[in-house]
């Protein structure tokens, strides 16, 4: 950093990046925040990194990344709390069945595929006597 420690006031430097990493870690931790919060505590912590790139030349990693993850996750929580079931798991795309229900389907799936295997070997079988027949009919 090139901050001459005679002229500048190093404690405001060393609150203002504690203030930072605070105001940071509640955005994150904090779930229930409003849309309206969490709008203004975005836009607190990119005004606050703006400013900490100006005043120094060392690079302020941009906490933009974490805020789409945060979105997400938010929109998703949304969607479970306020939302009737049905709905939210069409948008969720998660299908859940109750046990029983999973244990029927998953039994006729089992007793689709024995249909169609006992299919296949009564066709097999079919086929092998027709070729039977036309090899001894044209004998």
């Amino acid at each position: 950093m090139f901050v001459d420690p005679n002229t500048t006031d190093l404690e405001f430097y060393e609150d203002a990046m504690n203030y930072v990493v605070a105001f940071g870690i509640t955005g994150i931790i904090n779930f229930r925040l409003t849309a309206l919060q969490t709008y203004l505590v975005q836009r607190a912590t990119f005004r606050m990194t703006q400013t900490l790139e100006h005043l120094f030349p060392t690079s302020v990693f941009s906490q933009e990344a974490g805020w789409h993850d945060r979105h997400s996750s938010m929109g998703e929580i949304y969607l479970k709390k306020y939302m009737p079931p049905a709905e939210a798991t069409k948008k969720a795309k998660e299908f859940r069945y109750p046990p029983k229900e999973q244990m029927f389907r998953l039994l006729m799936c089992r007793v689709k595929e024995k249909e169609i295997q006992n299919h296949s070997r009564k066709k097999m079988q079919m086929l092998i006597s027709v070729q039977w027949r036309k090899v001894f009919n044209n004998n």
